[in-house]
């Protein structure tokens, strides 16, 4: 067996591996066998997850090997779903709570082509199935499965305390391919400043990290005066993302306070 990631999150895994079910998965690869191309590059995921929150899910191929892992977010998001269905091994969700507490308000399985497409933080698997995979991601200069590797038990914690954390008026948020800090309106400013506060926002965001470019409906309804990526190679080498938020917020603020004192004399 093949293990990536922190221990204490590894061995958890590695006592359920086994008992992770493949008749389902089996039966789904028969019933659309006919239409997949490529039949033996295509494996079941099945997956379990909560908003604002890692997912755990399993990977199993043709063959009936098995892969078990933690993701950064919902890995339906970068893995184009084929034929799916709600019916997950229970296990999942036991592995869910077991690790986070709490229960998942998601579940899904579906058959999607290999490679896996998103980053795990914690990954076993059985050695065949796992190091062709790994193996494929050098070749490719991938870093899905791989990523895992990267995590120590310190990351992990940190991860899992920032994933959905409020920090000032801000949020964090952890995708696949960066983490976000979502600045809102801070609740002792009037809306009608969101303008103000909004270019002020824009003029100290490069400093902190990249322009969000993607949809900002995905962090709800709350006014947004800005939303900064940072990149996890930053954070593998110890950016604090956390701290990061909390000095854009209070040099929002500040700028905000001074504008506001002007405009009164």
């Amino acid at each position: 067996m093949i293990k990536l990631g922190p221990e204490s999150v590894t061995q958890i895994l590695a006592s359920y591996l086994e008992r992770i079910e493949t008749s389902q998965p089996f039966e789904m690869f028969q019933k659309h066998k006919e239409r997949l191309d490529q039949f033996h590059r295509h494996a079941v995921l099945s997956a379990v997850w909560k908003e604002n929150h890692f997912s755990v899910f399993s990977l199993i191929d043709i063959y009936g090997r098995k892969i078990l892992g933690i993701s950064l977010s919902n890995p339906f998001e970068k893995n184009l779903s084929l034929y799916s269905t709600s019916n997950v091994d229970f296990l999942l969700s036991e592995i869910f709570s077991k690790l986070f507490d709490q229960q998942p308000q998601f579940q899904k399985s579906a058959v999607i082509k290999l490679p896996f497409q998103s980053k795990a933080i914690a990954v076993v698997g059985e050695d065949e199935f796992l190091e062709k995979e790994i193996f494929k991601e050098k070749i490719h200069s991938l870093s899905f499965f791989t990523f895992a590797s990267k995590i120590n038990e310190e990351l992990y914690e940190k991860f899992r305390r920032w994933n959905g954390k409020k920090v000032d008026f801000a949020q964090i948020h952890l995708f696949d391919d960066f983490a976000t800090c979502v600045i809102t309106i801070p609740k002792s400013a009037p809306l009608d400043h969101a303008s103000l506060l909004a270019e002020i926002a824009r003029v100290y965001r490069p400093m902190y990290g990249q322009a969000y470019q993607g949809n900002v409906k995905r962090f709800g309804n709350s006014p947004i005066l800005t939303i900064f990526t940072v990149d996890y190679n930053q954070l593998l080498e110890g950016l604090d993302l956390e701290a990061k938020c909390s000095q854009m917020c209070s040099k929002i603020l500040k700028a905000y306070d001074c504008v506001i004192s002007l405009l009164k004399t």
